[in-house]
């Protein structure tokens, strides 16, 4: 594989997190694509839009990638 990027004109859904798994940065790209805004989510726990069927595994690899770190 290599780096894919975007078509031309359309932003990025990229959200950062902190160690913790907080919310710091919501990029315009995602609140397109997903609906939800920074104001809605910078503060909050990342797992607040993951699926709950996902969070267990999502909490298993964040952990795991923290560790490697």
């Amino acid at each position: 594989g290599g780096v894919v990027s975007a078509p031309a004109g359309v932003e990025e859904a990229v959200i950062t997190v902190d160690q913790h798994g907080i919310v710091r940065e919501v990029s315009a790209g995602f609140s397109e694509q997903f609906g939800w805004t920074g104001e809605e989510l910078v503060g909050e726990p990342l797992v607040k839009v993951i699926p709950e069927s996902y969070r267990e595994s999502h909490q298993t690899g964040f952990s795991r990638f923290l560790a490697t770190e």
